[in-house]
């Protein structure tokens, strides 16, 4: 019944399911008769037609075949029948054997290629037998093509390409169609066929599935490398289209691969750049990493020719196409995206596809959109992982990434790039294995970090706080590859900006062990985070600086002086300070401070005074530096001590001051001057005190930070330790107990003298006095609280009878003295004093450190009392001396200085000598206060002594003489009296000259005298009325003294200014701000215009001082010299052009105060001297701080933007010197970031500031 050939035998196992099968079809009926009729008339018309074909000739056979054979694989889909399919398998056979055997016998490929677009083919139980058959004769007949043939059937694949099933018809059909491309690009056709590809191409969108295949297939034909094609997979390929393409090009060789390829490439070439760049530009890329030349010369010359016509920065199919060609999976999340950004999953990628995607993405500006960065992320993370070359695109790739992408994707992002980062370069944050790509990958880290730290929300700090902990541990392990650590953590402290004091507060244990760290770049860094992670107003954000400010590395120590002195009046309270600083170097919290202060007050009594050792790496020269920097604030909150008048208010050496001289605590409630910070500043200062204790010869002489030796240190502490305990006793008497180590000696018999008593030179002098003060002090508030009870009275009192010329008697002198202006020695008072007085007779004392002490102490008690005065006066006080006497021998003390050069300077006097004459001139003006006889001849004679010594140290000792003549030692503060302040303002207004008296060069040897001499007078003048005005603008009287000379003082200012002597016009510079602080509000104004108009009329430097030569051999060198440049004319240009700039730029901002205020601004000077820093403190501002909204107020802040970036450094420097000093910001940067919401004004006076009328503010 089933007849057929390949049914098997008859046995008797099958009998009976063959009649089953002919019992079944029995019961049928007529439609399976007609069926089985039709397929037995099939099976007769296959015989026929074998039959026929067999008979014809070879001749006749092609047009049979045109309508024959696409019937027959057409049956070959349909049939299903094996004995029907068995007839057509012999039909085809016979024809295939025909046509092998005739090569002009042409095959219908055209038909036979229509066939494979059916969409019968993907239903069809045939369809294996179709495909395996079709290929045969397709591969047999498209060679037998004529070009125009093989050109139609190219097309005719490339219209239809996307109605193929994806896979291997896809494969069969593309091979098929190449030598039809081949024809398309060749030199003869292209001009027709090309234009017909396109219109092809171009008649569709970009995105047509069928386009997108058909170069999708040719992207991959051209990755399979020529000589790989029996390779078990392929780089950059799924293995199921490998498998696909494999089974079609396992038999070529690699000269046919490169016949193949090149016939796409030219094809490819020959579309130019009007296809999208998404289709044409991926496949010749491909092709360019052939290792044969005829293909890969071929594939860059496509891509070259393409390059400039791609849209790296919106064509985002293009993009997409590209990045997603260099991966191996799809993102997370995005397996089943589709389009553009489909990723077929592959086993490996070749390194070469991969760099040459990553370097040319690398140009895209369009990577950064929200729908590529994901796709981009990944590559830059599987780029990681691949060779060295491909990581350094990769993290290129990652750079250029942060420039552009969008906001919204930048947390994930950085995310996913900084743990891969990470994980290839440091996997566990250990050591770091430098290679070609670490650096850059450090350099990535922090660019991404920065970018998050810019960033509003808080990912930036969330990554800086998991990772910085990590990095700084890394930047400790790890010297070579410190630097590049650096980037990234320079990144993750821009994310710090803004943190809690909960967040900051977990880095301080690791910026503890880091700071010690031997390694300078590790101790740098600690101070650029310390400088960004806590506040000024914090302890943290000093006490780094302070760790690090005596640094051996100098570049370490400038960055800590930098940070100390930035945040202007922005710093930590006194108390707060005190406490952190004793946690950290003494290891104690809270209570312990009692007991740990008991500890050492025992073992300070020991013989050896031994203390605890110091914790978290501290030293005894960070113990000095942390002490000295608690005595400014502690002087800036306003928790004055004794000492504070001593030597002025800024350090003697320092000539940038490290702070503001006013500063806010960052809180409006009064300092916190409870016991346990006094406690813990006084455990501090101890471990000062034990080397002084110990007799250390270091501790006495040489200076440990700001010019200060650790007993004067130690000496400052005590004073205002005393000041803050006054109402705690038991702590009064642990500083007592300190004090009396310090200053009389250990009573464990080391034979080591106390500091009150022990010789030395400038150093031990100073701190003679200090002790002194420290006595005094002491012993007022001991006999406050016990009812008169004096200390250390008799031993002092008896220290007066030491040898001549010994420290003892010096230093008795000095606290006997400091005991009688307290007022606490009662009816002793007279006797102490006369004894001290008896030092000063002719011939009782010779040494000159001794007279100058007892000078300072007669000094200091007659600022308080008339206790000299009224010794001298009482004739029963049993001395030799009359007030006369003693007045003489006070300007015999000044001979040394009118019979030299004219100035007190060490080199010219020597340290004791110099140190007794400005005793002298002191105690004389003090006395000249207190009125009575020979008080008006103490002023007629400083002025004398004045005229005949110009120097700048003599006229600065002899200002603050005038100043203190003019006071009034009956109040309490001493403040100016305004009689005698006004008299003598008139009288040094007098000497400083008017601009009439100015002349022409003098003409004989009279007028040359009355030159020189109106010379010395103007210089003596100014120089004397700024020391009178800083002491009046410390009184409350100073306004009703000057407001009738206030014009004449403002003009003689200005006159000096314009000067050749450049002490003179920093006094004048200093004396026009002290006098707008001195003058009454309501008259400011008034002044001001004064004020401008001086300056205005300063159009040429011309001042009398400048010399006529007086004999011909000077008149010649004078012509020889006359046309080089004069330094101190030069000088005094610039200057007076600076201050019309000033001048000029508070026109501009329509607000004159503001001319004050920049000129009142903290400046380097070389005037830094003792006397002269108490006298005049050039270098420090002088205005209160009430002043500075008036003097600039919040709503110029704005416009001072532009000012930052003026050409005129002087001008730009005195700007930034105010912003810092009044805002607490030193940058642009700083001053937009810390004031946000004035950016639109900013803005506004930025663009307004174009349209300028000055040339210099335009620029």
């Amino acid at each position: 019944f089933w007849p057929s050939s390949a049914e098997p035998a008859c046995t008797p196992s099958r009998v009976g399911q063959r009649d089953s099968k002919c019992h079944f079809a029995q019961h049928r009926g007529p439609k399976f008769n007609s069926i089985l009729a039709r397929k037995t008339g099939m099976s007769d018309q296959y015989d026929r037609t074998l039959i026929r074909l067999s008979s014809t000739d070879d001749e006749k056979l092609e047009p049979i075949l045109a309508k024959l054979l696409p019937l027959i694989f057409d049956e070959l889909l349909t049939v299903t029948e094996a004995p029907l399919r068995l007839k057509i398998v012999n039909v085809l056979n016979h024809v295939l054997t025909r046509a092998k055997g005739n090569t002009a016998i042409k095959l219908p490929v055209r038909a036979l290629a229509e066939r494979w677009f059916s969409p019968k083919l993907a239903t069809s139980v045939g369809a294996a037998f179709f495909r395996n058959l079709c290929i045969i004769f397709l591969d047999l007949s498209v060679s037998r093509l004529s070009p125009p043939e093989q050109i139609e059937l190219a097309m005719y694949v490339l219209e239809h390409f996307g109605e193929l099933q994806p896979g291997a018809d896809r494969v069969v059909l593309f091979l098929a169609c190449i030598p039809g491309l081949a024809n398309i690009a060749a030199e003869g056709r292209r001009k027709e066929q090309v234009p017909r590809c396109l219109q092809l191409i171009s008649s569709r969108p970009a995105e047509d599935l069928g386009l997108v295949a058909f170069f999708r297939a040719a992207t991959d034909f051209l990755l399979i490398p020529c000589g790989s094609t029996e390779a078990p997979s392929v780089g950059g390929m799924a293995s199921a289209s490998w498998a696909h393409w494999k089974a079609r090009l396992k038999s070529k060789s690699a000269a046919d691969m490169i016949a193949l390829k090149t016939s796409v490439l030219k094809w490819l070439g020959s579309l130019g750049a009007d296809p999208p760049a998404a289709l044409i530009y991926l496949p010749s890329l491909v092709a360019s990493i052939e290792n044969y030349d005829a293909v890969c010369n071929l594939a860059e010359s496509n891509c070259k020719r393409l390059d400039p016509e791609l849209d790296l920065a919106d064509d985002v199919d293009f993009l997409g196409r590209l990045t997603c060609a260099a991966l191996t999976s799809a993102p997370v999340g995005k397996e089943a995206q589709e389009g553009a950004l489909k990723v077929e999953p592959k086993a490996n990628m070749p390194a070469k596809l991969r760099l040459k995607v990553l370097s040319l993405l690398q140009r895209s500006k369009g990577i950064g959109k929200p729908g590529l960065v994901p796709h981009v992320v990944h590559l830059v993370c599987q780029g990681l992982r691949d060779s060295e070359q491909v990581q350094l695109a990769a993290l290129q790739l990652a750079l250029v990434l942060t420039e552009h992408i969008d906001p919204e994707c930048l947390a994930l992002a950085s995310a996913a790039v900084l743990q891969e980062v990470e994980a290839v370069f440091w996997p566990g944050g250990g050591v770091v294995a430098m290679g070609a790509a670490t650096p850059l990958a450090f350099r990535t880290y922090g660019s991404f970090a920065r970018q998050l730290g810019e960033h509003p929300t808080g990912e930036g700090r969330t990554l800086a706080l998991q990772s910085s902990p990590r990095m700084l541990a890394l930047l400790a392990t790890n010297d070579s590859a410190a630097q590049d650590i650096l980037e990234a953590l320079s990144g993750l402290v821009s994310c710090m900006r803004g943190t809690t004091e909960n967040e900051y507060k977990e880095f301080v244990p690791l910026l503890d062990r880091l700071v010690i760290a031997p390694k300078p770049v590790v101790r740098r860094e600690v101070l650029r985070w310390a400088t960004t992670l806590f506040p000024t107003t914090a302890p943290e954000g000093r006490y780094y600086a302070l760790r690090l400010f005596g640094d051996a590395d100098p570049d370490i120590a400038r960055a800590a002086e930098t940070l100390l002195s930035s945040g202007g009046r922005e710093v930590p309270r006194f108390a707060d300070m005190c406490s952190f600083l004793a946690a950290r170097a003494l290891d104690i919290q809270g209570g312990s401070v009692s007991e740990r202060l008991q500890a050492q007050a025992k073992g300070l009594k020991g013989s050896d005074a031994a203390l605890p050792g110091l914790s978290s790496g501290f030293s005894s020269h960070d113990i000095a530096r942390a002490l000295s920097f608690l005595l400014k604030l502690a002087s800036k909150e306003g928790l004055k001590s004794a000492a504070d008048d001593l030597f002025g208010t800024t350090p003697p050496l320092a000539k940038k001051p490290r702070l503001a001289p006013e500063v806010s605590s960052g809180t409006d409630v009064a300092p916190a001057t409870g016991a346990e910070p006094i406690m813990a500043f006084l455990a501090l200062s101890d471990y000062l005190g034990a080397e002084v204790i110990r007799g250390s010869a270091v501790a006495t002489t040489e200076a440990v930070v700001d010019g200060m030796t650790s007993l004067e240190l130690e000496l400052r502490c005590l004073l205002l330790a005393t000041s803050l305990a006054s109402g705690h006793g038991s702590l009064l008497m642990d500083i007592m107990g300190r004090a009396e180590l310090v200053l009389l000696g250990s009573p464990t018999g080391n034979q080591v003298p106390g500091s009150l008593f022990r010789e030395g030179g400038v150093a031990a002098n100073r701190a003679r006095r200090l002790g002194a003060r420290v006595v005094g002090t002491l012993c007022q508030q001991h006999a406050e609280r016990h009812g008169g009870s004096l200390l250390w009275v008799d031993a002092l009192e008896a220290e007066l009878g030491a040898p001549q010329g010994t420290a003892r008697r010096a230093g008795s002198a000095l606290a006997i003295c400091e005991l009688l202006r307290s007022d606490v020695c009662g009816t002793r008072s007279q006797n102490l004093c006369q004894k001290v007085l008896g030092l000063m007779v002719p011939g009782a004392e010779e040494d000159a450190a001794v007279l100058a002490a007892t000078c300072d102490g007669l000094r200091r008690l007659s600022e308080q009392r008339a206790l000299v005065w009224e010794v001298l006066d009482t004739s029963a006080g049993g001395t030799t001396m009359t007030r006369q006497a003693f007045l003489d021998r006070l300007y015999d003390f000044s001979k040394s200085v009118t019979g030299g050069l004219g100035d007190t300077k060490e080199t010219e006097l020597g340290t004791s000598a110099r140190e007794l004459v400005h005793s002298s001139w002191r105690l004389l003006g003090q006395l000249a206060a207190w009125g009575g006889e020979g008080c008006d001849d103490c002023i007629e004679r400083l002025v004398a002594i004045g005229r005949k010594c110009p120097g700048e140290e003599a006229l600065a000792a002899l200002g603050l003489a005038l100043s203190a003549a003019a006071s009034d030692p009956s109040t309490v503060s001493g403040s100016a009296s305004s009689e005698r302040s006004k008299a003598l303002l008139q009288r040094l207004l007098d000497m400083a000259g008017s601009e009439e008296e100015a002349k022409g060069p003098p003409t004989n040897d009279a007028a040359k005298a009355e030159m020189a001499e109106r010379e010395i007078s103007q210089r003596c003048g100014i120089v004397w009325l700024v020391v009178l005005l800083r002491r009046l603008a410390r009184g409350d009287n100073g306004a009703a003294c000057v407001a009738e000379v206030s014009e004449k003082l403002c003009r003689a200012f200005v006159r000096a200014v314009a000067g050749l002597s450049i002490f003179v016009a920093d006094c004048g510079l200093k004396g026009l701000c002290l006098l707008y602080c001195l003058v009454a509000p309501e008259s400011r104004v008034e002044l001001m215009k004064t004020l401008f108009s001086s300056i205005s009329n300063r159009t040429v430097v011309s001042n009398m001082f400048v010399g006529t030569p007086d004999t011909q051999a000077r008149k010649e060198a004078k012509d020889a010299t006359a046309t080089g440049p004069n330094s101190l004319k030069i000088t005094a240009k610039e200057r007076v052009d600076l201050l019309k700039d000033l001048m000029f730029l508070s026109r501009e901002l329509q607000h004159p105060p503001l001319f004050i205020g920049l000129l009142d601004q903290p400046v380097g000077s070389v005037w830094t001297g003792e006397v002269l820093r108490e006298a005049l403190d050039l270098q420090m501002p002088c205005l209160p701080d009430e002043l500075q909204d008036h003097l600039c107020p919040k709503s110029l802040r704005p416009k001072l933007y532009c000012y930052f970036f003026h050409p005129n450094a002087p001008l730009r420097q005195a700007v930034v010197s105010m912003a810092a000093s009044y805002f607490s910001v030193e940058s642009p940067q700083q001053l937009a970031s810390k004031f946000p919401d004035e950016w639109p004004l900013i803005a506004q006076n930025l663009v307004g500031a174009l349209g300028g009328a000055r040339v210099a503010t335009r620029e």
